[in-house]
């Protein structure tokens, strides 16, 4: 969507607006955003990064503070450019562990834990199998900074979890979700390898070991009785 506010400016202590056209910013000007002959918005004021947004601009009141309206100015048009990267922890609980995209997570036991908040006496926990936190695999509370499930995971599996505080010093003052961490678990091992099948020994070998053992004896019976005779 497209915001396209229009700016009415007063000068000299005239009240000025941002009209709510269409799609507009409705903004009050004051000492503190309008200036003179200029005007500015406060960061953060215009949400949308990449947008058009257009702009014009006429005098609300005269020098003697008398309603004294001039036509519109030509409107003209800007873009807000994306902001710089933001390195600064997230503003809510920090989760601790298991870290963020972790992978080959154990399934059982699957233990989490997080800092602790400002005061905090309970807590929220959200854990699903996907980052909107639709397909919940459970969600709990508990008076401590950290939750064990006691289910078991499912083997190459990502879920997503994420933490809240629900009551500090028994009221009932949430806080923001902290950030959503997610993590892999572990691909299923492989099965066992089979025994070894143990092959049957053919009938053949059997006669050839009896028919060597028979030989054998033989020829012992032979030598014996030829030393015996000479």
């Amino acid at each position: 969507m497209r915001i396209n506010p229009a700016v009415n400016y007063g000068g000299n202590g005239g009240a000025g607006v941002i009209s709510a056209v269409t799609g507009s910013i409705l903004l009050e000007m004051d000492d503190v955003n309008m200036t003179s002959p200029a005007a500015w918005i406060a960061p953060g004021a215009l949400p949308e990064a990449g947008a058009i947004y257009y702009w014009r601009i006429r005098s609300a009141r005269s020098a003697t503070m008398q309603i004294a309206e001039s036509p519109w100015s030509e409107v003209r048009s800007f873009t807000v450019k994306a902001g710089f990267i933001v390195n600064t922890p997230y503003y809510g609980v920090q989760l601790l562990a298991p870290n963020n995209a972790c992978t080959g997570c154990k399934i059982k036991p699957a233990s989490f834990s997080w800092s602790p908040w400002k005061e905090a006496t309970r807590y929220q926990f959200d854990l699903a199998k996907d980052a909107e936190f639709k397909t919940l695999v459970v969600t709990a509370t508990t008076t401590s900074t950290g939750y064990e499930y006691s289910g078991t995971l499912d083997y190459s599996t990502n879920y997503f979890w994420r933490v809240k505080a629900l009551e500090v010093n028994g009221l009932n003052i949430p806080s923001d979700w902290s950030a959503t961490f997610s993590l892999q678990t572990e691909p299923e091992p492989a099965p066992p390898a089979p025994p070894p099948v143990e092959v049957p020994i053919p009938l053949w070998v059997w006669v050839i070991i009896a028919i060597g053992a028979i030989l054998v004896i033989a020829i012992i019976i032979f030598v014996y009785k030829y030393r015996h005779t000479y």
